[in-house]
């Protein structure tokens, strides 16, 4: 016999959703996709922001914050997309008892938080990074008024 087996004896592998657990489910869907749709209301004057900034002109300059914005209207996308399919598929999940469409609805939630926790990361290093160069600028400053 495997310890594995001694430890599982006894317990039950399948997971049952009770009515509170539903019910707070559904109520997480109704905000995730209030929060979506916000999200795509967003990412819709970001574009337009986008198309208009097309017409002041170009150079390097421009084409560059084009990419940089274009970049960013992805991953916004791609946020606001995994939070919609966890709305959209959480829901199904509980109104037809599907659990496919759960499995499927938790692995957009679960998109979702690694996105938004590796950008997080992303943006904390950079802070550090900013703050380090600022500490080293103003040390060089103010030792320069010795040399």
């Amino acid at each position: 016999m495997d310890i594995n087996e001694t430890l599982d004896e006894g317990i039950s592998h399948d997971l049952h959703l009770d009515t509170p657990i539903k019910s707070d489910l559904k109520e997480t869907a109704k905000w995730t996709k209030f929060l979506s749709i916000l999200g795509y209301v967003y990412l819709s004057f970001f574009v337009v922001g986008i198309v208009l900034s097309l017409f002041t002109g170009f150079s390097i300059s421009s084409i560059f914050f084009l990419l940089i914005s274009l970049g960013f209207g992805y991953l916004i996308y791609y946020i606001i997309s995994n939070l919609y399919k966890f709305s959209t598929k959480v829901r199904i999940a509980i109104d037809n008892d599907n659990q496919s469409a759960l499995s499927e609805s938790f692995a957009g939630l679960k998109s979702y938080f690694k996105t938004v926790g590796i950008m997080t990361a992303v943006v904390l290093a950079l802070y550090i990074i900013i703050f380090m160069i600022l500490i080293f600028g103003g040390g060089m400053a103010y030792l320069s008024q010795y040399f």
